[in-house]
């Protein structure tokens, strides 16, 4: 029986080299390199959003949400879903956070997301909001531990913000009440690229609905402001 000549010296060091370079990474490292090219990451997206404790109008940047109870918000029928919950929709961000502002007292209350997407995902989700602006213009229903109804969906006028940006707002109510109670909601939703940037505030009856509209200019001032800067 003929046995195989052994490899000289140096070819098995350079053997064993290649392979302690190629397949020993650390876990960190293999996750990064394999994210989608152009997206935020984590550390990224919260360098991005507002500070806890920094101040939009008369209200506070109070905590860090991350993913959020109000993000399972259901809408029926499913075509409205993209007014319900940005993240519940296919295709889903890559990565995403949020902060949320309020006064002292509970109303109006407002958050921003940050979400980031791969290829051209944030534009698809977008696009499937805006439809829904137009196509859910009649009000829907929705659940959130408790049932609701969106009264009127109105488009608003956008920021000149971003590559695309809208605005719209809604009126809800608990659907359980004997007597609801409406609540304004507004929104803003710009796309920069691949990554979308999601406002919403809300007040209760006519003088929340004016409040939660100055809190909603602050909010988007101050927070595209920090975003463009971003290094």
């Amino acid at each position: 029986m003929r046995r195989r000549p052994a490899p000289p010296l140096a070819l098995v060091l350079v053997l064993v080299a290649a392979l302690a370079a190629g397949g020993c990474g650390d876990g960190e490292d293999d996750a990064r390199s394999a994210e989608p090219a152009g997206v935020l990451s984590v550390d990224q997206i919260e360098d991005i959003l507002l500070p806890v404790g920094a101040t939009v109008g008369d209200a506070t940047v109070n905590r860090k949400a991350g993913i959020n109870f109000i993000d399972d918000r259901r809408a029926s029928p499913e075509s409205c879903q993209p007014l319900s919950s940005i993240i519940k929709l296919e295709p889903h961000p890559v990565h995403s956070d949020r902060v949320e502002a309020s006064p002292r007292w509970f109303s109006p209350y407002g958050d921003v997301q940050v979400l980031t997407y791969a290829d051209d995902d944030a534009a698809k989700v977008f696009a499937a909001v805006d439809r829904a602006i137009d196509d859910c213009a009649n009000g829907f229903a929705a659940e959130l531990i408790r049932r609701y109804v969106v009264l009127d969906v109105v488009r608003d006028t956008a920021p000149a913000l971003g590559d695309e940006a809208l605005a719209f707002r809604l009126r809800t109510h608990e659907i359980d009440e004997e007597e609801p109670i409406d609540e304004h909601e507004y929104r803003v939703l710009v796309r920069d690229g691949q990554h979308l940037l999601s406002w919403r505030t809300a007040g209760l009856e006519d003088d929340g609905a004016v409040e939660a509209r100055a809190l909603l200019a602050a909010f988007v001032d101050a927070q595209w402001q920090r975003y463009a800067e971003r290094g």
